[in-house]
């Protein structure tokens, strides 16, 4: 055992666990909401919630915030690439199966690491090519399950590869605020943030929903997507950050395709076919491969 595995918290790997558990549910809890609700209307509301429960929390621990170029610069990245992320993955969600969905969002920290090469934070290896390529290759593979007729389809993957992107985007362009920000401030900007930014269209958009004749299911399915992958996650994710380095807690990206797609063929009823299981392993492998060379 290293000196630094000493100095991590007993109780943190069951924190990493819980985190992979909560965001690979986000998927099944969205799918549920989706039934009853349209993609935009769905993202904005999630906003909105996830807004309302955090801003007090922000104002009653450090009050109003005061001018800072770093926290403008900040919000502006928030609010233009979350905004697309979130966007673009409840749509792309709502036309492709969660299996798809949870690996394609999978091969962020590839996306990562070649815009970190191109704004020059970062060299890549040879051998991390490699990585690239087998992961781009489990991508092409699970394009066979479009033509087969199942839940998923191309529209629907595209659109989550823009949700990864803008994700790596965000993650890039926020590295210098990580810096300068606690896990707080980044969190409420994020989504307090980006929810005031969407108000009026939040607001028109709900005006024409049928609110009121909600399901349950689709009330418990916005609340915990509101609360615990968001708000909940990230304060985990942040907290992890300050006792092990982020190629540990890049675990959870592996585990969560598995567990995504566990909870699809459980819950959901999808299928489970040959080629997401082929195409699954080459993503997974070249994630990890990335990562580790």
């Amino acid at each position: 055992m290293t000196e630094g595995d000493r100095r991590t918290p007993s109780g943190l790997w069951i924190l990493i666990a819980l985190l992979a558990v909560m965001w690979s549910a986000n998927f099944i809890f969205a799918k549920i909401a989706l039934r009853e609700l349209p993609p935009f209307t769905l993202a904005l509301i999630r906003f909105s919630m996830a807004g309302m429960f955090i801003l007090p929390v922000y104002l009653w621990k450090k009050g109003l915030p005061q001018a800072d170029p770093v926290l403008r610069r900040y919000a502006l990245i928030c609010v233009t690439l979350v905004g697309i992320n979130q966007l673009a993955f409840v749509l792309g969600l709502n036309l492709t199966s969660v299996a798809h969905s949870a690996l394609i969002l999978s091969t962020s920290p590839i996306w990562v690491l070649l815009m970190s090469k191109v704004v020059g934070h970062e060299q890549i290896r040879p051998s991390k090519l490699v990585g690239l390529g087998i992961a781009v290759a489990g991508v092409g593979v699970l394009q066979w399950n479009n033509r087969a007729g199942h839940e998923s389809s191309v529209l629907g993957d595209a659109l989550v590869w823009v949700a990864s992107l803008s994700w790596s985007a965000y993650t890039v362009a926020s590295k210098s605020a990580r810096a300068h920000l606690d896990g707080l401030t980044m969190n409420t900007i994020t989504y307090g943030g980006t929810a005031l930014a969407f108000l009026p269209l939040t607001v028109w958009l709900t005006a024409a929903a049928p609110l009121s004749s909600l399901s349950a299911a689709v009330w418990a399915s916005l609340l915990y997507m509101a609360v615990f992958p968001t708000l909940i996650g990230v304060a985990i994710y942040y907290h992890a950050m300050r006792y092990m380095p982020a190629s540990r807690i890049s675990m959870v990206s592996y585990a969560q395709p598995v567990l995504a797609t566990v909870f699809a063929v459980s819950v959901l009823g999808e299928s489970f076919s040959k080629p997401v299981a082929i195409g699954g392993a080459l993503v997974l492998a070249g994630v990890i491969w990335t990562e580790r060379a």
